[in-house]
């Protein structure tokens, strides 16, 4: 038997010629060399971070602002479920939590409350686990509620203010808290945005405007009432005098530059500050107004949870209930007539017999 042997084409034909180029490890590419690594995907589960995992309990108020500012960060970038864990992480232990500022656990209810209450936004009216979600909601918003309620009636006894774990809600200098008291419109949401900020380096001018009882007065002659004034302030002057006008007059006046900027700059401004009980008052009076603002926000967030919660307790009649539904009212209605001594008519031949009779006498007709 005869086989045939392939022989190799020559240049001259027209049979075009497939070359296959293989590099070697050192010519190819890094895309070619390696391989291509192995995309898992992740659930959301696995993205999040375990209890075991997660910060202890904060102590003092340096690790509580940390604290916080993760669950809102969380909280803003809308991952609701770490930010409900984190919340309930810190509140489960509630042996360390005994010398807690009530405010700190206002702050854990209240974002528990809204995280739990966007989760249960995702899932369906009829469904149990959304009433479930609502129902913790409401009971955080109702235990931040009184503890906002035993926060103000504390602050409002002088006898049980808290000092040493909270005392910067009412003092000068390196509170964050105080400073956005001040605002004209306090809110929750906005006052956690000033507590996570790091508090900037007092300066000395800043803090003329606190001090009006170490400003100088003005001396008065006997002759004429007005004539101490302008040798007080060294020059007329059309513009009002702010307290920056009157720091830098103070340190070029050979006068004022001796007892005043010495006052400013020593420590013990700060404890006259502390000390003062009209500056006091004040930032307390703030921190009242505060809570009182924060009750508000909680009470309007109850309402509405009410309502949402009563929405998903009313339950949805189906379709094929309703014949069911029909046929049980007639049945009660028969019985409702027959105890009033009614009776049903039985059939009545007759009637129809009358009808056929005249029916063929028209017909002949």
């Amino acid at each position: 038997m005869a086989c045939s042997i392939p022989l190799p084409l020559s240049r001259d034909s027209r049979t075009k010629q497939c070359t296959a180029y293989f590099p070697r490890n050192e010519e190819a590419g890094p895309s070619m060399c390696r391989p291509k690594p192995t995309i898992h995907q992740q659930s959301e589960g696995e993205d999040e971070e375990s209890p075991d995992k997660m910060s202890p309990v904060p102590r003092n108020r340096t690790e509580w602002r940390v604290a916080l500012g993760e669950i809102k960060r969380d909280y803003m970038n809308r991952r609701f479920t770490q930010c409900s864990k984190r919340c309930h992480h810190i509140l489960d232990q509630e042996d360390k939590l005994d010398k807690t500022h009530p405010v700190h656990l206002v702050y854990l209810r209240f974002y528990a409350a809204t995280a739990l209450e966007m989760q249960a936004q995702a899932i369906h009216h009829s469904s149990p686990s959304r009433t479930i979600l609502l129902k913790q909601a409401y009971e955080h918003l109702s235990l931040a509620s009184k503890l906002a309620e035993q926060a103000d009636d504390d602050m409002n006894r002088p006898t049980s203010r808290y000092s040493s774990p909270f005392s910067s809600l009412h003092s000068p200098s390196g509170s964050t808290v105080s400073t956005r008291m001040s605002s004209p419109a306090p809110s929750l949401g906005s006052i956690d945005e000033a507590a996570f900020k790091p508090s900037e380096p007092s300066r000395p001018k800043k803090r003329v405007a606190f001090c009006d009882e170490l400003m100088m007065e003005p001396i008065i002659r006997p002759d004429s009432p007005t004539l101490g004034f302008d040798e007080w302030l060294g020059r007329s002057s059309p513009e009002p005098i702010y307290p920056e006008s009157i720091l830098k007059s103070a340190k070029t006046s050979p006068r004022m530059s001796s007892p005043v900027p010495t006052a400013y700059a020593s420590p013990s401004m700060d404890e006259a500050e502390n000390n003062d009980p009209f500056f006091h008052a004040r930032s307390i009076h703030r921190f009242c107004t505060l809570l009182d603002s924060i009750r508000r926000q909680i009470t309007s967030h109850m309402t509405t949870l009410d309502i949402e919660i009563a929405a998903c307790q009313i339950p949805s009649v189906p379709a094929h209930t309703t014949h069911e539904l029909k046929a049980l009212d007639i049945k009660a209605r028969i019985e409702r007539l027959r105890a009033q001594g009614w009776k049903r008519a039985r059939f009545d031949a007759r009637r129809y017999e009358r009808l056929t009779e005249n029916a063929l006498a028209d017909l002949v007709e």
